[in-house]
């Protein structure tokens, strides 16, 4: 599992855990004194939408410092004129000769 992924699992967990833990002890969001208790699970479950979709869309990505890599990407490459590639390519021998 990378990172992010970790990252993401685990917001979602104790962002859960956190809202279970409210709702057995009596707290609910529908009392308006308790809807504050709220923020951080809200907070919990927002860092794995934020992470894989909300920093897409144009209104957030303007404030985010997240490159725009989405399309597809075409290129050619080419040798330098000053590199030094041998005749045969730079893949060496074949393992199978």
């Amino acid at each position: 599992m990378n990172t992010a992924a970790t990252v993401r699992t685990g917001a979602t967990i104790a962002a859960t855990l956190y809202t279970v833990v409210l709702l057995l002890l009596g707290l609910f969001p529908s009392e308006f004194r308790y809807l504050f208790a709220y923020i951080p699970a809200v907070v919990g479950y927002g860092v794995p939408v934020f992470d894989k979709w909300a920093w897409h869309w144009p209104s957030i990505h303007r404030f985010t410092g997240r490159p725009w890599v989405a399309g597809t990407w075409r290129v050619a490459l080419s040798p330098s004129p000053e590199s030094h590639i041998p005749g045969g390519g730079n893949r060496g021998r074949s393992p199978r000769t």
